[in-house]
């Protein structure tokens, strides 16, 4: 039985991309995507995931800024751009 997510970001393309890294694990589902804090909250209370993982907006940034150096990219919307030009979303 898989472990069930729920993902949150406010970028559409985020979202798909986080959705189909998740989909290439047999042992996870994700149940419900949100596009901010309130949808997930509901969709929480809504569905239950196994796992419930909430991260703050520094540490957000943090990890965004770590991933902007790593696929030299300096945006949101470049790094949609990357994932889409990769076959990521």
């Amino acid at each position: 039985m898989p472990i069930t997510l729920v993902i949150a970001d406010d970028h559409p393309l985020i979202l798909d991309a986080m959705e189909n890294l998740f989909r290439l694990e047999k042992d996870l589902k994700v149940v419900a995507r949100c596009l901010n804090g309130d949808e997930a909250l509901q969709a929480v209370r809504r569905h239950h995931p196994d796992k419930k993982l909430f991260i703050s907006e520094g540490m957000v940034k943090i990890h965004l800024h770590n991933i902007y150096q790593k696929l030299g990219v300096d945006s949101r919307t470049m790094l949609a751009r990357y994932a889409q030009e990769n076959g990521l979303v």
